[in-house]
């Protein structure tokens, strides 16, 4: 194995950690002056838009669409993706950041109420530690509280990345990944089209630039994790997530003055242990029991 393929899973994903610090400065910049629902349906729209030059040499494929699958997976990500932005408009954008980090603790929960996998104390108790993580970066009993709406809809939006990103590496093997990034992206253009049913604006020049800004760093961070699962296992990829917080963090105090504060950072750090300890047992499992398979 050469030194370059040994880095290259990881270079992948920092791409994506620093892409989606674009894209969730984009968002705050846009939901200023637009509804999020508008910024999801326009982000889908640019998305698509910056796929279709690349994605023509790969339509010799299609034939081995699996659409249900896929549209599963789109109405899934747009649902996330509404309760997301919402989530990135209230929170400052490092607290954003760190509620998305229970989505492994989710999975573990998805996995034991859909596909009966058996999950003894320890990783109980580790999805128990990560959710004291949440908490003590919600802080109830300091002096500034996070709004609610905030917390719960990053907490919901979550659970549907958990079931996105089982979906998403389910697939990877399947179709050259500007392909599936150019489908995932119809599909999600199709589903947030009623989203304009509550009211179509018609963005201004400077939104414009800001939602292809958007649309063409989103789709390269996507890609990038698909090329990163292409050579990393997940319990290898999922820990250098975390580093969306540092360029979250960056971001936030550059553009939008916020100062990520000790509570925010304690909290990452007791949900990342958790969320380590959960994606290294799940591995350890996999290998011994073999990987379950995605049935739709």
């Amino acid at each position: 194995m050469t030194r370059w393929h040994a880095w290259r899973g990881p270079l992948w994903i920092l791409l994506f950690c620093f892409m989606m610090g674009i894209v969730a400065s984009c968002v705050r910049w846009l939901s200023v002056d637009m509804p999020v629902t508008q910024v999801v349906f326009w982000r889908n729209f640019a998305a698509l838009l910056a796929m279709l030059p690349w994605a023509a040499p790969t339509w010799q494929y299609t034939k081995t669409i699996r659409v249900r699958i896929h549209a599963y997976r789109s109405l899934c990500g747009v649902v996330a993706m509404l309760l997301w932005f919402y989530t990135i408009a209230k929170l400052p954008m490092a607290d954003a950041v760190v509620i998305s980090f229970t989505t492994p603790m989710f999975a573990t929960l998805a996995a034991v109420l859909f596909l009966g996998e058996v999950v003894r104390w320890h990783r109980w108790a580790a999805i128990g530690f990560g959710f004291i993580g949440v908490l003590i970066i919600i802080n109830p009993q300091g002096p500034h509280l996070l709004p609610w709406l905030g917390v719960v809809s990053g907490l919901a939006s979550a659970v549907l990345a958990a079931i996105s990103i089982t979906l998403i590496k389910h697939l990877s093997s399947q179709h050259p990944p500007v392909l599936m990034l150019s489908l995932i992206a119809a599909f999600m253009l199709m589903f947030s089209l009623p989203l304009l049913l509550l009211g179509l604006q018609t963005p201004s020049l400077d939104q414009i630039g800001l939602i292809a800004l958007m649309g063409v760093t989103a789709q390269i961070g996507q890609y990038g994790v698909i090329r990163a699962f292409e050579t990393m296992e997940s319990s290898e990829a999922s820990p250098l997530d975390f580093f969306r917080l540092p360029f979250a963090a960056a971001f936030g105090y550059i553009f939008f003055h916020e100062v990520v504060s000790p509570t925010t950072w304690i909290g990452a750090t007791v949900i990342f242990l958790s969320n380590l300890y959960i994606i290294r047992r799940e591995h350890k499992l996999k290998r011994t029991q073999g990987a379950p398979v995605v049935k739709m």
